[in-house]
Parts: structure tokens; sequence; C-alpha cells
């Protein structure tokens, strides 16, 4: 007979035992895990090992032998399960049931239904949007609640706290972020610049704020001109830049083969033949890509290189050599007087698309071509004097020119390129930024340049051939697909089917053959016949049926052509977001959902004059669900 050594607590319990043993073996009884079957035991806490071999034990009992109905689970559970709860009734351990109804009896407010929390996006994107920070925003709008009487002090649920509203914030900048990944990209514009940003430093286990000076480039997807993020590259060479683009791109799962345009300025670490950033992308992609340099950054050049042909070197980042740029510093201090009329023709454009800086530039050269200079006008300011912004130094120049009724020869050199070619050119950029327009704003560049005396000329012309990227054969075909004259589509149509049979879309070196700048017409601006011709990257996909459409109908039956821009203006807008974005929050994952709430807010609601203005873009927040 079987012996088993378990304390029995009656002698029932004990005969049932002896019985069960008559029936089972031990090798039957015993579990190849836990071992043989045994009671609870009764002066100390069981075991996850104690449970099973109880659980074995009751199995047993409520089945001493085969003839016996098999006990269900639900049946040895609840039994295991009184025998416990009494083990820790007898130890003084609360159980959870008890806790819960203590809580009820001892608490004022008992737990009630939670109430549904309130949605406060668009809260947390204003206050992203006008940098007003946690602790403030919820005064204010708790403020509110309490004045339109939602809360009050018997019912504060409604309360906005700071943390609540932090987390909202959090919680929007996020549903931002998620919202590029996987998405397909045709073009990428890029620009960057160095900012002081905020970072958290670790010293002896605590964490310390402090700036630090990081270079940012911001990534903008084309067409739509979409903020796609920033990125901080360590290094500021061509392949760190390069490398760092395109690491982000991959983070987000872009499709690298569906990127077929690139757009930045053109300093020569962008633009680089053999080593610049967009040929070590087209060398990493394996594939040519669509060069659209910025031509508002084009259009700056000629103009800062005649500054100092004519005024001398630059002594600081916002001085020049020469008594014109002396004098630009304190141009708006100075009367207006009667100055010589200067005639300029400049294109309409709604002022409401123009910012300061370039309503003022409009105002002032009709000032100019009038001869009338208001007093309003006078006292403007017309932008901070900056290498860096030459539209402002444009204003300054022509502020400068109205009062003076005998200029130097030099100031009226300037104050007339200013309003022959810099002026016109800008704006007529501005209200054509098709990329199909491209070619034709270099030839009309050339064109307006041709009044200048030959040295000043040579000056010119160096430049514009250094920056004439728009006159490669490439970007010249794809202004004339878009042409308005069938015949010059039938030309293009031809130079790329062509192409298209002659070589394959392998590398090429993009490089900008030499300019005729006695062209009748942009088509002429190069020598075809001395041009190796390649078909745009633009094209690839298009097949030689649509390309004939496209002779016969024009490029509006091709948007995803036209809407490519020819400058960057986008990105520079990005550009000034980050900076304050590096000012005002710590980290580049926080920097850019801080950007993208900004974005949103500005989509959603414009301007805020009137309450009609209170009427969100519902097709804004289709696009992100979760906000609203």
């Amino acid at each position: 007979m079987l012996k088993i050594s378990i304390d029995f607590n009656d002698l029932n319990q004990e005969v049932r035992l002896i019985q069960m043993s008559q029936v089972k073996t031990r090798q039957k009884t015993s579990c190849p895990v836990f071992g043989l079957p045994e009671k609870l035991p009764v002066a100390q806490l069981p075991t996850y090992n104690d449970v099973m071999k109880n659980y074995l034990f009751i199995k047993y009992e409520l089945k001493p032998d085969k003839k016996t109905k098999e006990p269900t689970i639900h049946d040895i559970s609840e039994r295991l399960a009184q025998e416990v709860l009494e083990i820790w009734r007898k130890a003084s351990l609360p159980t959870s049931l008890s806790i819960a109804k203590t809580r009820n009896e001892t608490t004022k407010n008992p737990t009630t239904t939670k109430k549904k929390k309130l949605n406060l996006s668009s809260l947390a994107l204003a206050c992203d949007r006008t940098g007003v920070s946690d602790r403030a925003a919820a005064i204010i709008a708790s403020s509110v609640l309490k004045d339109v009487g939602i809360i009050s002090t018997k019912d504060p649920s409604g309360v906005i706290d700071r943390s609540k509203l932090r987390r909202e914030r959090t919680k929007v900048r996020s549903s931002l972020q998620d919202a590029d990944r996987n998405k397909i990209i045709r073009g990428i514009y890029f620009d960057g610049r160095k900012d002081k940003s905020l970072v958290s430093i670790k010293k002896e286990g605590k964490f310390y704020r402090k700036r630090v000076t990081e270079d940012h480039y911001v990534i903008l997807s084309e067409p739509g001109s979409d903020y796609f993020g920033h990125v901080t590259c360590e290094l500021g060479t061509a392949k760190g830049i390069q490398s760092t683009i395109i690491r982000h791109l991959k983070m987000k799962s872009v499709d690298l083969n569906k990127i077929a345009v690139v757009g930045c300025d053109g300093t020569v670490v962008n633009t680089g033949s053999k080593g610049g950033v967009v040929r070590l992308m087209e060398e990493e992609l394996k594939k040519p890509l669509q060069w659209f340099i910025c031509q508002l950054h084009s259009n700056e050049l000629p103009l800062r290189h005649l500054l100092l042909h004519l005024d001398g070197k630059t002594t600081g980042p916002k001085c020049f050599s020469g008594p014109i740029g002396s004098e630009l510093q304190k141009c708006e201090t100075m009367p207006i007087v009667e100055f010589t009329v200067i005639p300029s023709t400049l294109p309409e454009i709604p002022r409401n698309d123009l910012s300061t800086d370039q309503k003022y530039l409009y105002d002032v050269m009709n000032a100019i071509s009038t001869g009338v200079f208001t007093s309003d006008l006078a006292n403007i300011e017309p932008g901070p004097l900056s290498h860096s912004r030459w539209l402002t130094t444009a204003n300054r120049i022509l502020r400068l020119y109205a009062t003076k009724t005998d200029p130097l020869e030099n100031l009226m050199i300037l104050a007339t390129y200013v309003m022959k070619v810099y002026g016109p050119m800008w704006f007529t950029i501005k209200c054509n930024p098709s990329c199909i327009n491209g070619a034709k704003h270099l030839w009309q560049t050339i064109s307006l340049t041709r009044y200048l005396s030959a040295d000043l000329k040579i000056v010119i012309d160096k430049v514009l051939i250094r920056n004439g990227y728009f006159g490669h054969p490439e970007n010249i075909l794809i202004a004339m697909l878009g042409d308005d004259r069938e015949i010059i589509r039938e030309l293009a149509c031809q130079q790329i089917l062509k192409a298209r049979a002659e070589n394959d879309q392998g590398l090429r070196t993009f490089k900008v053959p030499p300019l005729n700048f006695d062209a009748e017409d942009y088509t002429d601006l190069i020598k075809w016949q001395d041009c190796k011709i390649t078909e745009p990257p633009l094209t690839y996909n298009l097949s030689d049926e649509f390309l004939k459409e496209i002779v016969k109908c024009g490029l509006r039956t091709c948007q995803s052509i036209k809407d490519f821009p020819c400058h960057t203006q986008a990105v520079e807008r990005c550009i000034k977001l980050v900076t304050e974005a590096s000012s005002a929050v710590c980290g580049e994952n926080k920097r850019d959902g801080f950007i993208r709430a900004r974005l949103l807010s500005r989509q959603q609601m414009p301007n805020f004059d009137t309450k009609n203005n209170l009427i969100f873009n519902y097709c804004v927040s289709e696009r992100y669900p979760n906000l609203s």
C-alpha cells in the first residue's frame, strides 16, 4: 500500500486518501514537473508549486477510482481557490475585493464612471503655433471654461492643467510625425543653415540644458511643398549632407526609386558636377535626377557681384567697404528728395502673396518708376542689411537712391539694375514658379542685362554662366514641352524620343553647355548640334504615346511635370520654422513635431482677424483623423 507523507487535519480526509491510494499507484499519481500530490501547507503562504500539487491532490480526491466521473477544471479550481483564500485570511492579508470595498466605504467621493476625455488637439496646435507655454495656456484655457460655466468648484473635472496640455501636445506631435511614413515622394528640395539649438547634456547623473550651434537641413516633398522633415548634419561636407538626407529618407521608409527631382540652391557643395550633394545622390540612387536649382538665388548673385565690383569687398557679415555700402546701413534715416525717375515694368501680383520685405520692394519700385515717394513709404523700414538677404539690400539701394538728387554713377548703375533686371525678374519668377518656365526666366534675365556696358556685362555674364542650370538641355526640353506653341512641343518630343532611343538611362555628368547670350528665344540658348542630348529624368515614366499627346494638348494633361517649382522659397520658410523650433524645444524629434503642429495650425486657420476666419479646413482634419 502506498504511503503518502501528508499532514491531515481530520480523520475523514485520511480515510479518503487511503481509499485513493488503494486505486492509484505512486507512479500514476506523481507529476514529472511538480511531484506527488499534496495538500496546501497551513503554516506558510503557498507557492506556485504548492498550488499545483494541491490541484492534483483535489483532482485525485474527487476521482478515487476509474468508475468515478472525471471532475471538471471548474470544480477543482473552485475548491482550490477557497483553500488558498482561507490561508490568506488566516495570515490577515487583505484581498483585492476587500480593499475595493474598504475604499468605497472610507472615500468621500467613491469611484464613479469616468467622463469622456476632452479633445484638446486644436488647443495644442494653437499653443505650438503661438509659442505659448503649457502653464500659460492651461491658465488661459481653464479661465475661459470657468467663465462660460463649464467648470466650477463643485465640478472641477473639466479643468485643464499644464500636465494634461503637455500630454496633448505630445500626442498631437506624434500623430503628425507618423503620417509621413511610407509616403511616396517624387521630388526632394532641401536647404540648410546653422542654428543655436537647445540640447540636453547629462553631467554627474543630472541633465542640463545648453545652447549649441547645429547645422540643420530642411527637406520638403515636391510637388506640393510639404514639409517632410529636417536633419542635423555632423559634417558640412557634400558627403555628410547627402548621407544624412538619404539616411533620413530610409528611416521614413521612403521608396527611393520614386524620386526623380532634386531642388536646392546653387552653392558649390550642392551642385559640384563630380562631388556635389546632388551628384552623390545620383550615385547613391544609381540613376540621374532632374536638377532644379533655385532661380531666386540665381537672380540675387548678379546683383551681389555687381555691388562688389562697383563698391568693393565686404568687411563683415553686414558691412561693405565702399561709400555706397556705408550709406546703405543708414539710408532709412535720410530724407526723400526729388530724384530722377527710372522706368520699370512689374507684373501684377496679389499683395497677400508677398512678405513684408517683398511688398516694400514692389512699392519702392513703383515709387522710383513714377516719381511719387509717399511719406508712409518713407517711414517704413526697408529691412536689415545682410549678405544673406539680398532682397533687403535691393530695398536699401532704391531707398538710398531716393535720397540723392545727383547720385553717384555707381549708385545710379545699381539702382537701374534693380529696376530693370533684379526686381522685374524676382516678381516674374514669383508669379511663374513652375519648372516649365525655368529656361524662359534664364533667357529673359540674359536679355534684360544686354543694356549694360561691355565691362559690366563681363561681370554679369560670368555669374550667369556659372548659375545657368536651367540652360541645361534637360531643363530646356522640359520648358519646351510646356510651351504654348505646338511646333516647339513637337521639337521637344522629337529630341526626347531620339535621346530615348540612343541613350540608356544611366548616370551622366550634369554640366551646362556654353550659353548663347544673343539668343532671340529660350530655345536657342544652346547649340543643340554641339550638345549630347539626354532625356529629362522627369519624362522617364511617360510613354511615347503620352509624349505625343502632350504635343497636341500641352502640359495641361501632365500635372506631374509642371507642378515642380523652379525655386526653393518654400524651403526657406521652413528653415525659419526650424530656427524658431530650435530655441523653443529640445531635441530633433520634438523640433520636428513642433514644426508640423505649427504648419497644420496655419493650414487650418491661415489668419484670425474676424469670427469668419474660425472655419477650420476640414480636409486637413481628414488627413489626420487622430486629431479630429
